[in-house]
């Protein structure tokens, strides 16, 4: 492995950890791309999101941190007059801070979503990124190069790898590279994807996508469950985007650089297909919900060569950890600026390699004034602001379709789980930005 290995960091948007070729949950599913990325590297079986929603979510993997540090707790309206002008990390570090001042290149191309889209952010030696408002898939968008507002017409996703490739093309070989890509075609709307990809999909039957009347929070875009052109158009746009990854990789290997890089792929959170009656991530229903369909994500890191193949790893593990697991990964260090004893993750770096590490299994998650911990036994979300929290048996009842929390043979779990989870956001949160000041 070279002294600082390239990365390439894919992040989709609404990508639930279920709807991939190699998850088993998902039969018909054709993620050929991704498949193979498994199967030459790992799986983390068990990786969350610390917030089911866009914007915080993707801060989190930016900056290693959660929302009730970073202070974004919703998607963030960029499109409206006020809402983007500010780039709502640019008081953090982020992950191109960390890797460019070990000589990496960094280059960015899709969806930034964290303020200021449009303007080249710091760290980045190349800047492409999706325009707003952000709208559909296809036809005439804006896009920004380098802070240059242009129109491309195209699929989105087929723009954003052909820039991604034209970086990979361009670059220093001379120097290492630290390659963001943001797909956003499983976002919606569904609707608009390549029609060659979408109509085998219209024929597929879905027979595994759960359809269930809505559930009583469900907001409008319920009326998606269980509608094949819905869920044929999802599947569609995850062929598409595997397409792209494959793209980038056949690239890579053409240039010599597949062994020199470690390739991980994950989302900024879940998205519920009829899962639990919603369709949505954690603002499918109201009050907010951290059904696991909305918080798990895919996560596959590949790196051939250098990490031991074909394994899938059950430890619970989330964007906060991943910020750190790239950095330790690469043998790059940390900023002195940056406060390691404030990062809630822990780098799992050692266990890519294949080596025992020790780990806590433990998620802590939130959504404005919703929060949730989840162990290996058991899942517990607290509303602070709504009547209503749920306790699951997660090894007795994984889909989660009995609440336990009001039964008063489990008022010992409840109160441990909730002691447990408030005292890591007494550890972790800025009081100034805590999640428990928001709305519900």
């Amino acid at each position: 492995m070279p002294q600082h290995p390239n990365i390439v960091l894919i992040v989709t948007d609404d990508h639930g950890a279920w709807a991939t070729g190699y998850s088993g949950q998902a039969p018909g599913l054709r993620t050929p791309t991704l498949n193979a990325l498994v199967r030459g590297g790992v799986s983390m079986d068990r990786a969350y999101t610390p917030t089911p929603v866009c914007s915080p979510g993707r801060a989190s993997v930016m900056t290693g941190l959660i929302a009730s540090q970073h202070g974004i707790h919703d998607w963030l309206r960029e499109h409206e007059r006020g809402q983007g002008s500010v780039c709502r990390v640019d008081d953090q570090i982020t992950l191109p801070e960390v890797f460019q001042p070990a000589g990496y290149e960094c280059l960015f191309s899709g969806k930034w979503h964290l303020g200021a889209s449009e303007t080249p952010r710091k760290g980045w030696d190349r800047w492409f990124s999706i325009g707003q408002p952000q709208g559909g898939h296809s036809g005439e968008q804006r896009y920004s190069v380098d802070g240059e507002i242009v129109t491309i017409d195209g699929f989105k996703t087929r723009v954003v790898t052909d820039r991604a490739l034209r970086f990979l093309e361009e670059r220093d070989r001379k120097r290492p590279f630290f390659l963001f890509v943001g797909y956003i075609g499983t976002h919606g709307p569904w609707e608009g994807h390549p029609e060659r990809l979408v109509e085998p999909y219209r024929r597929l039957g879905f027979d595994a996508i759960p359809k269930p009347e809505p559930h009583e929070w469900a907001i409008a875009l319920s009326r998606h469950i269980g509608d094949t052109e819905s869920l044929a158009q999802y599947y569609a746009s995850v062929t598409h985007i595997d397409e792209g990854v494959g793209r980038l990789v056949d690239a890579l290997e053409e240039q010599g650089a597949l062994e020199d890089t470690l390739i991980v792929y994950t989302a900024d959170h879940g998205l519920c297909c009829g899962h639990h009656g919603v369709w949505g991530k954690g603002n499918g229903t109201e009050p907010k919900n951290m059904f696991e369909a909305s918080i798990r994500v895919p996560m596959a890191l590949h790196h051939a060569g250098a990490i031991p193949g074909d394994r899938r790893i059950t430890r619970i593990v989330d964007h906060c950890d991943l910020f750190l697991t790239l950095p330790d990964y690469a043998g790059v260090p940390l900023p002195e600026a940056l406060d390691r004893d404030r990062l809630p993750g822990t780098s799992f770096a050692p266990m890519l390699r294949g080596e025992p590490q020790p780990w806590e299994d433990l998620y802590c998650g939130e959504y404005g004034p919703v929060r949730c911990i989840v162990t290996p036994e058991w899942k517990y979300v607290h509303r602070y602001q709504h009547p209503t929290n749920e306790l699951y048996d997660r090894q007795a009842d994984p889909d989660e379709t009995q609440n336990l929390a009001d039964n008063p043979a489990y008022a010992e779990v409840v109160r441990d789980l909730r002691e447990r989870m408030e005292a890591w956001y007494a550890r972790y949160e800025d009081p100034a930005r805590s999640g428990l000041n928001q709305e519900p």
